[in-house]
């Protein structure tokens, strides 16, 4: 029974060897996975800044917004008034050629 338990042990240490190496390829192949992964999270944002980030962005495309709307409005305004400030330089132009013509 002896030389029956010997050959058991034999195949069971080449098993065991078999395993071994399985298991530390897998182990470096873990280590290298982490490796990268660590690499990949570095070049992103956490979410936390990435949220203040949109957030800023966000202000600042409505602030950008309100600053357009005030410029059409005073632009509004101002193509409002031009009929007015034309029609006061008509009079005036007419109030000189008056002028000019009573003391001719």
């Amino acid at each position: 029974m002896e030389p029956h338990n010997n050959e058991r042990i034999a195949k069971l240490e080449e098993q065991s060897k078999g395993h071994t190496e399985h298991y530390d390829r897998l182990y470096e192949a873990t280590l290298r996975m982490e490796g990268k992964l660590d690499a990949l999270t570095m070049n992103f944002l956490p979410r936390a800044e990435a949220q203040e980030m949109f957030r800023s962005r966000d202000e600042d495309i409505k602030e950008i917004r309100d600053e357009l709307r005030e410029q059409r409005n005073d632009s509004r305004n101002s193509k409002a008034t031009l009929p007015a400030w034309f029609a006061v330089g008509i009079s005036i132009v007419v109030a000189v050629l008056t002028l000019i013509t009573l003391f001719l």
